[in-house]
C-alpha cells in the first residue's frame, strides 16, 4: 500500500516540475519545458499537448519587423510593439488609403513652400494662443495654414514650428518656407492638393511639400523684392488702382543714379539697429547686405507673379507706367529694415538729403525717415542649407526675417 503512495506521489512531483510556476508577474520554466523564458507576462499558456512543435511560441521572421536592426535578433517585447504598430497602421491605411506608414517615428515634420497675398492679412504670424478666437482686423496666413492642414488631417489642431521669415502686415511671399508637425506620416502630393482646395482662395498656395527628420533648418540667404510704380516720362498719369495694394506709387521725379549710390553705401556688413523698428529683445543688429540695386522692368515677365494663384490684379501694363524693382539680398533682416532702407534711399534720390546722410543715420548721427509702404514688399526667395531640398549655395550664415 504504501509503495503504491509512494510512486503516486512521485509521479506527482514529476509532473509538477515540468509544468510552468507563475513568481510574481514573471513566469519561469524548468529546462525541460517547451517555452522560452521571456519574461511576458501576457505569454500564451502551455498546451497539454505531448507534441512539443506546436507548444513553441513562433518568432517572426526579424527581416518582416519593421524599423527592426537585422543585425541582432529583436526581442520578444519589441516583437509585440512592432505588432501592435503594425496593426494601428494597417487601419490608418485602410481608413485613409492616401496616408501611409515609412517606417519613421512620430512626431513627424513636413517642410512647405508657400506663396501668398498678403494684401488679405494682418502678416505671418499667429495672434494669441492656438484655438483662440480674437477680434482682429485680418487674419494671419499662419492661422490659416495651421486650420486648413488640421482639416485635411481631421484632428483638432496643427502647429507651425518655424518659418524661414515672418512677413509683416500687407507683405507679400512668392518664396516662403514654414514647418509644420503632423500626427503622422501621409502622401505630401495628397496632402498638397487637399489643402490648397481651401487655400487658394484665400489667396495662399502650397507649392511643394517634403518631410524632414526634424523641424529645423537654416535660412542663410533671402531676397526682397520692391516694386515702385512711377509714371512714365514727364505725364502726371494717375495711378493703376487694381495695383494699388501690390506696388507705391511715386509721383515725385526720381534719379535713378542717386538711388542706386545710395543703396550701395548700404551693401556690406554693417550694424543696422538705426534702421529697423526696435522692439524688446532685438538681440544682434549685425546684418551683411551681398546685393542692393535697382532696375526699371522692360517687360512684365521681370515684374514679381504668383506661380499657382491665379493673379488677375497682377496685370502690370507698362504703357502708362514705369515700374522700377529694387532688389536686396541679405543673411537675414531685422523688423521693417528693408522698407526702412528704400525710404532713406528715395529720399536721396529726390535730392531732399545728400548721399554723405546714409552714413549718419546708420551711426545714430541723423534720424531716419519712417518705413516705406509694405504693400510693395515682396518675399521672393529663400535660400535654405544644404539639409533641405531648397539649398542652392554651401554657405552656412544665417539670420532671422523680421520684416
Amino acid at each position: 500500500m504504501l509503495a503504491h503512495v509512494y510512486d503516486a506521489c512521485a509521479e506527482k512531483c514529476r509532473k509538477d516540475k515540468e509544468e510552468t510556476v507563475e513568481v510574481g508577474s514573471k513566469r519561469t520554466r524548468t529546462k525541460n519545458s517547451n517555452y522560452a523564458n521571456d519574461g511576458d507576462a501576457d505569454a500564451a499558456k502551455p498546451s497539454k499537448s505531448n507534441n512539443s512543435s506546436k507548444n513553441k511560441r513562433k518568432i517572426p521572421d526579424e527581416k518582416s519587423i519593421e524599423g527592426e536592426d537585422n543585425d541582432d535578433a529583436p526581442s520578444n517585447r519589441n516583437i509585440k510593439q512592432n505588432c501592435v504598430s503594425n496593426q494601428a497602421y494597417s487601419n490608418e491605411k485602410r481608413n485613409h488609403p492616401r496616408i501611409y506608414s515609412i517606417g519613421m517615428s512620430p512626431p513627424y515634420y513636413i517642410l512647405l513652400s508657400l506663396e501668398y497675398d498678403g494684401s488679405l492679412y494682418g502678416g505671418w504670424q499667429r495672434q494669441g494662443k492656438q484655438g483662440e478666437e480674437l477680434l482682429l482686423p485680418l487674419p494671419s496666413v499662419q492661422q490659416e495654414v495651421e486650420k486648413a492642414a488640421a482639416s485635411c488631417l481631421e484632428t483638432d489642431h496643427i502647429v507651425c514650428v518655424q518659418v524661414a521669415g515672418r512677413t509683416d502686415k500687407a507683405v507679400h511671399a512668392l518664396d516662403q518656407w514654414c514647418a509644420l508637425r503632423v500626427p503622422r506620416v501621409i502622401d505630401t502630393e495628397w496632402f498638397r492638393r487637399q489643402v490648397n482646395i481651401s487655400l487658394v482662395e484665400k489667396r495662399i498656395a502650397i507649392k511643394s511639400v517634403t518631410f524632414g527628420p526634424n523641424e529645423k533648418f537654416k535660412v542663410f540667404r533671402k531676397r526682397y523684392k520692391y516694386i515702385i510704380q512711377v509714371p512714365k516720362g514727364s505725364q502726371h498719369q494717375r495711378p493703376n488702382a487694381s495695383l494699388h495694394d501690390y506696388s507705391r506709387y511715386e509721383y515725385r521725379s526720381l534719379s535713378l543714379h542717386r538711388l542706386q549710390d545710395a543703396l550701395d553705401c548700404m551693401v556690406g556688413t554693417h550694424d543696422f539697429q538705426y534702421l529697423c523698428k526696435k522692439k524688446k529683445g532685438l538681440g544682434r543688429t549685425v546684418r551683411t547686405i551681398f546685393t542692393a540695386s535697382v532696375v526699371t522692368a522692360s517687360k512684365e515677365e521681370e515684374l514679381p507673379q504668383f506661380k499657382i494663384l491665379s493673379n488677375p490684379v497682377l496685370r502690370w501694363s507698362l504703357e502708362d507706367h514705369d515700374f522700377l524693382i529694387v532688389t536686396m539680398e541679405s543673411n537675414g533682416f531685422l523688423w521693417h529694415q528693408v522698407r526702412r532702407m528704400i525710404s532713406l534711399a528715395l529720399t536721396v534720390s529726390q535730392s531732399k538729403w545728400p548721399v554723405e546722410s546714409i552714413d549718419e543715420v546708420m551711426k545714430g548721427v541723423r534720424v531716419g525717415p519712417a518705413s516705406a509702404p509694405a504693400r510693395g514688399l515682396y518675399l521672393d526667395h529663400v535660400w535654405l542649407n544644404s539639409n533641405n531640398s531648397h539649398m542652392e549655395s554651401n554657405d552656412k550664415r544665417t539670420g532671422m526675417d523680421f520684416t
